[in-house]
This record gives C-alpha cells, structure tokens and sequence, in this order.
C-alpha cells in the first residue's frame, strides 16, 4: 500500500516538475469512454464489467506535444460476487494524467485519481450499502486515427477504502476511446511562416519567375505531429490565372523548418505596371495531419517594380528589353530596307550594309545620346541599384536615350529584319555587335578593316552604338577598338542565348506611330556610307 502511495505521490512530482519547461497554449477539452473489466484481487468477486467515463481538459503543452491533463471522472461496475446475482458499485473523482508523445500516432499515458465509491444497498441480498474512498493509477497506450479520435489500450490499479481499512483492491484493463472536442471543432492550423525574404518582381521579367524564384520562405511545421502530401502554392490575384504549385514533401516531421523558393506564373497584366506599388499573394499549404486533410494560409508582401526597372546584377536581363516584336521598331527597321534594298552593293556584305542604312535612318531621324545620371549603366553595372531602362518604341519616341537604351532598341531594329545581334560589354558601358552574316573562312576578304569578332563559329561586328551623330565608320572602328583594348574584361552576349533565361517582351503601347525620314535623303545618306 505505501508503494503505491509513494508511486502516486511521484507521479505527480513528475508532471509539476515539467511545467517550467512548458508554455500555456489553447486549452483542449476531450472526453474518454473506457469500458473495463474489473477483477477484486482479494476475493470479493469474481470479473466484473463497466466502464468509466471521462471529461478532460488540458491547460499546458509539455516539452513538444505532450499534454497534462486535469479530469472529473465518474464509474459505474455491475459487481459480481459469489451466491448474490449482483450489486451496483459506482464513484466519483479527479485524476491527473500526462499524455507523452512517443511516435506521431502513439502516446504513453500514465494516470494517477483518486475520489469517492459507493456500492447501492441490496435489501433481497441482505447487503448494507457501502461509501468510502479510493485512489490508484493507470497505464494507457493511446493510438491516433485522426487528429482529435484516439483508441486506447489501458490498465490499471484501484485500492478501494473504508474509514478504518480496506475495502478491497482491484485491477481492470480495456480498449477505449476517446474524442478531442477542440482539435475536432477547430481547424486553424499550426504552420508557421517564421522567415520572409521576398525580393522586388521586375515586370519585365513576369516569363522568368516561372522557372526561377523572386524569394523564399521559411515553413516550419508546429503540428502535434509529422504532416504529409505537402502542397505549396503561391497565387496572386492580380496577375496570375491559376496558383502556381511551388513546392511538394511527401513528410515534414513535427517542428521539422524546411526554405520554400517562390516561383509565379504571371501573365501579361503585370507590363501595364508604370509605377512601384506593394503588393500581395497568398501562401497555401494543402496538407495531411493523420489523415485530416488540412490547409495554412499566410499572405505575403512584397514590391512590384514599374515596368521599365531592372539590375544590372545579370547583363543578359537587358535582353528582355529586346523585342523584334515592339511594333514601333518592327515598322521603322523593315521599311528602312525596303528603302535601300534597291541601292545595295555587291562588294560589302548585306548585313553590314543593312546596319549601315538603319544608322542612317536614326541619324536623318534625330536620335540622341543622352546621358542619364540618375539611370546609367556605369553607375549600376554589377550592383543591385534599380535601372530604368527604355523599350525601343520609348526611345524612338523620345528621339534618344542612354547606352542601354540605345542598345536596346538597335538590337530590337536590327532582329527585326533577321540579323542576330548581341551585347558587348566592357567595364563601365555597354554596346552591341551584330552578325556579319560570313562564314569565318571568308571574314578577312569581306569584311572592311578585318574588324569582327569570332564567336562561337559567328563573326561579329562591334558597333558602338553611342556616336549615332557621327558617321557608321567611326562607330565600327570605335566599337573594335574598344573590344580589342578591354581584352578578357570585354564579354559579348549573343540574344538569342540571353533570351532564354529573359524572354524578351513587348507591350502594347509599342503601336506608336513616328514620322519616318525623308525617303531620298536616306537614300543619299546611305549611299555615302564609308565602310
């Protein structure tokens, strides 16, 4: 008996002395039906069946997911004993139990109670009603369905008392079941975004983020258990279609943090983006909790830039710019050809002489190099500062622009009339070449001054783009010159492999109608051209 004390009295010790390591959470409410069989070690009576019905609440989370529990608990036996058909023997009690988290399904639940019996009088048995106190423990193993619906496996030990001796002692075992009411009625989620690192999105590069997050963020899993078939999604409102499904586990263990990269598949809209704005998305997080299907949502902010904003982090992003489509550019650059297509010669490769006729054109038609301090590729080469670059449709209609601009829209001028071009850039600026459209073999006999670039079986021609108020000649003698004295800091980036990773795009607005130059003045400009 004085074991038993002293094994109760350690339980108890037990609990309390976990509670500094743990931390008041939402208050959980379940109730257990326990149907028992009961046998009275000292003879009474033989087996006796009923069960036990119990109200729980629990005000602490332990260690990780463990909970102690404060329960009213009530009995009822049918009593068998030898020669009486039966009595009825009932109690009334508290018990103070610790659910410990072994794996994610099986808890091991020690109890210890105590409280008040009775068994009723039976006058046809001459048998004088009984009420004394009673106190003992038990040992549950408890299996988790689902979430709030556990099976148990249980037994234990009862010592049941009068005022000056005991009554009996009894052991009982049996399968129960119990209902969580609050992990039942309320489905919040326990996921947590603890860590946000959301980059800017650059309008321009809306196709990209399919493929190649903006961002990550941190997930961690604060479940009572393991979750599994994990399905992230990112969507936002105002330019997406459909979410976009970024992340899949087949588990996160419980308070198991796993990084999220954020992709998006945005649409178009995003191009009518003329000014930075914050913006917001949606997180989901479809997931299984013991088979309950649940899903988190958190909403994330971050900066949509204006349309024409870009790094110069990564010179290919540029390419972006870079349309053959931009309606503008299309309609300058092919009648430009059709102009001079009749005055072609036949001593100077036809690609060499297109770009000399588009050079021309910009010329008669007033295009500048205009420097911005405030928006220039030295300043930002290689940084993180915000550029703002201009589609060729914007340069054309602003009759000028910087490097980057300029170089924007004569790549865009000249693959609209099917010449491959690249970007060439050295320390502190960046020009173009473009495709002189010869085989390497007969570079040096076609090609004027022998000034070109091998690369990649392509000769190319450097064309510094900037002296648009000077003569063809000097832009490509300046262009080579400036690749030859750069050496291995000089990289040239051909289009179309930058625009795989930058797809480039066109907006609407492109469809702007300019004043051509002079038919028979371009004519006579072009056919002055020194090559």
């Amino acid at each position: 008996m004085k074991k038993i004390k002293a094994l109760a009295i350690l339980f108890v010790l037990a609990c309390f002395g976990l509670v500094p390591s743990a931390r008041i959470n939402a208050s959980e409410f379940q109730i257990r039906l326990l149907p028992t069989y009961t046998y009275f070690l000292n003879g009474i009576g033989d087996i006796s069946v009923g069960g036990s019905l119990s109200l729980d609440f629990s005000p602490l989370t332990l260690r990780a997911n463990d909970k102690l529990f404060i329960s009213a608990q009530g009995s009822f036996l049918n009593m068998f004993e030898k020669g009486i058909d039966s009595e009825r023997y009932i109690d009334y009690g508290a018990s103070l139990s610790y659910s410990a988290r072994i794996t994610d399904r099986f808890y091991l639940v020690p109890e210890a109670f105590g409280g008040i019996w009775s068994i009723t009088q039976s006058k046809q048995n001459n048998i004088p009603s009984e009420t004394g106190f009673f106190y003992g423990g038990r040992l549950a193993f408890d299996f988790h369905i689902l979430p709030e619906l556990y099976v148990s496996l249980f037994g234990g030990y009862k010592s049941l008392n009068l005022l000056h001796r005991q009554f009996a002692h009894t052991v009982h075992g049996g399968i129960g079941i119990t209902y969580n009411f609050t992990k039942g009625m309320r489905y919040s989620s326990n996921l947590e975004v603890s860590e946000t690192d959301l980059s800017p999105l650059f309008p321009v590069f809306y196709a990209h983020y399919a493929d190649n997050p903006f961002g990550t963020v941190t997930l961690v899993n604060n479940e009572e258990a393991a979750i599994t078939d994990v399905h992230i999604y990112f969507y936002n409102e105002q330019y997406m279609l459909v979410r976009t499904l970024v992340a899949s586990y087949n588990k996160i263990k419980q308070g198991q943090s796993v990084e999220v990269s954020i992709t998006a598949l945005l649409n178009e809209n995003i191009l009518t983006q003329l000014s930075d704005s914050v913006t917001t998305g949606q997180l989901t997080v479809e997931y299984k909790l013991l088979n309950k299907s649940k899903d988190f949502t958190e909403t994330l902010s971050f900066t949509t830039l204006s349309r024409n904003s870009m790094t110069w982090e990564d010179d290919r992003q540029a390419a972006a710019f870079v349309s053959p489509r931009d309606s503008c550019a299309q309609k300058f650059a092919r009648q430009v050809k059709s102009i001079v297509k009749s005055s072609l010669r036949s001593d100077i490769p036809e690609n060499i002489q297109y770009a000399g006729a588009l050079f021309c054109a910009l010329k008669e038609y007033g295009i500048n190099y205009v420097i911005d301090p405030t928006s220039a590729y030295t300043d930002n080469n290689g940084g993180l500062t915000i550029d703002f670059l201009q589609f060729p449709y914007q340069t054309l209609s602003y009759h000028g622009g910087d490097c980057d601009d300029l170089s924007i829209m004569n790549c865009s001028l000249l693959e609209a009339i099917g010449i491959k071009t690249a970007f060439i850039t050295i320390p502190g600026h960046i020009y173009i070449a473009f495709d002189s459209g010869v085989s390497v073999e007969d570079a040096d006999n076609l090609i004027p001054g022998k000034r070109y670039v091998v690369s990649d079986g392509c000769v190319w021609i450097p064309y510094e783009i900037t002296l648009c108020t000077d003569t063809f000649d000097l832009a490509l003698r300046t262009g080579y010159t400036q690749w030859v004295k750069a050496g291995d800091e000089a990289m040239l980036i051909p289009l179309e492999d930058a625009w795989t990773a930058f797809k480039a795009v066109s907006v609407p607005e492109s469809d702007t109608s300019i004043q051509m130059p002079d038919r028979d003045q371009l004519i006579k400009s072009f056919k002055k051209i020194q090559y």
